[in-house]
């Protein structure tokens, strides 16, 4: 299932599959320029369905100040809208872990919204 989701995200040009050279019989997936340019919305739906659907289970903080980004995604201590590469996303402390495959488990920590990680 997992396998399909990511063919059917590179075949839409919003990843890009590469052999991982430190894992034989692997492959690292990267954001394209296409899927860096859906954050905004994406970042629009989650904010949506925490108002009317149902509390979101993750925060976003600006990783230059640490401060946490408002509906529009905004830092509101810095006055700008950070790229990818300054989004922090972290777990909000007290929410029920629901799932324990591997990337759920490797998203419970902290971490930058483009850092790979390890699974």
């Amino acid at each position: 299932m997992l396998a399909e989701r990511l063919s059917s995200l590179t075949g839409a040009g919003i990843l890009d599959r590469r052999r991982d050279p430190a894992h034989a019989g692997r492959h690292v997936y990267e954001l394209t320029a296409a899927g860096r340019d859906l954050w905004p919305a994406l970042h629009a739906l989650l904010m949506w369905g925490d108002r009317h659907r149902a509390p979101n289970s993750r925060r976003f903080r600006h990783a230059s100040c640490g401060t946490t980004l408002d509906q529009a995604g905004s830092c509101g201590t810095c006055q700008v809208t950070p790229g990818l590469e300054d989004i922090v996303t972290e777990r909000l402390p007290g929410r029920a872990i629901l799932r324990d495959d591997p990337v759920s488990v490797a998203l419970r920590a902290p971490h930058q919204l483009l850092d790979p990680i390890e699974t």
